[in-house]
């Protein structure tokens, strides 16, 4: 199998294949979690499906490797667009949130600005001194919920919800007190028993340590039935 456009990457930085070895470091492109979903991407939410790298199946465990997104899309794509088809998708009696949102924009960074600190404070390496700094400068998760959202551009709002995924990450991060898959914690280097089959969920803006995920039947109890 050739990579034409890593090959022609070495080449611009003058480094040849045909030497060897080539230089390689550890990088982080998935994130590990999402939205649960089950087999046929039906999340909690009546009407609303996940499916691909957002979706939380059950099938990955605690560190999902490259390419396990193939599973997601295709396999499970497939079987979302089938069960929309068959069985349709119609709401009716559209009731309107009357919750409050009256709380003006917090202070966020830029986008260049937050992926930096992403990868400073919350790659792959992470400790407690950096995860208390990081959220210490990111809006609290209730003034994150209580913001009003009403008027924002397409950039503004996406800039808004990079911030709540690393509020929400950097909460979860510094809660989980051991290493399990790519969350490494070099305060904690060991895996915690305790922490087996935990879940860290976030509802409502409150965040909650679960011993199983019971809004929706895993997909890994039926992944032998699935293929």
């Amino acid at each position: 199998m050739k990579f034409p456009t890593i090959a022609q990457l070495c080449y611009d930085n003058q480094v040849y294949l045909q030497d060897g070895l080539i230089p390689v470091a550890p990088g982080s492109h998935f994130l590990m979690g999402g939205v649960i979903a089950d087999d046929k991407g039906r999340t909690t939410i009546p009407n609303l499906y996940a499916v691909g790298e957002v979706a939380c199946t059950g099938v990955h465990g605690a560190n999902r490797l490259a390419s396990n997104s193939l599973l997601e899309g295709i396999t499970f794509g497939q079987r979302m667009a089938q069960f929309i088809i068959q069985h349709g998708c119609h709401q009716k009696n559209f009731t309107h949130d009357h919750h409050q949102c009256a709380e003006i924009m917090p202070s966020l960074f830029s986008k260049q600005q937050l992926q930096q600190y992403m990868m400073q404070f919350l790659g792959i390496v992470r400790n407690v001194n950096d995860l208390q700094h990081f959220i210490q400068q990111l809006p609290s998760l209730q003034s994150l919920l209580y913001t009003n959202l009403k008027g924002l551009e397409q950039a503004e709002l996406e800039l808004f919800m990079m911030h709540v995924v690393a509020t929400l990450m950097a909460h979860a991060a510094i809660t989980r007190t051991e290493t399990r898959g790519a969350h490494i914690r070099t305060d904690k280097l060991e895996m915690d028993a305790h922490w087996a089959s935990r879940w860290i969920i976030f509802s409502q803006g409150q965040m909650k340590v679960r011993n199983s995920l019971y809004e929706y039947h895993q997909t890994r109890g039926n992944a032998q039935a699935i293929f």
